[in-house]
């Protein structure tokens, strides 16, 4: 999982899925998001998969299951 902080203020504004990572972007699944990159992304009634800068990025949840 990855969080973004749209505002830059230390506070999660949105979730996505990692599907692939590389030294300056994140390739990810998102839910709830716009088709463009103008306006909220984090209410836009879409499923789409985003390239965004890692920037944005707060941080990254790995899941464990056993």
């Amino acid at each position: 999982l990855v969080v973004f902080d749209w505002q830059g203020d230390g506070k999660a504004d949105h979730i996505g899925l990692v599907e692939n990572r590389s030294a300056d972007l994140v390739q990810t699944l998102e839910f709830n998001t716009r088709k463009n990159s103008a306006g909220d992304q984090s209410r836009g009634g879409y499923v789409l998969r985003k390239n965004r800068q890692l920037g944005s990025v707060l941080g990254f949840v790995r899941t464990y299951v056993p």
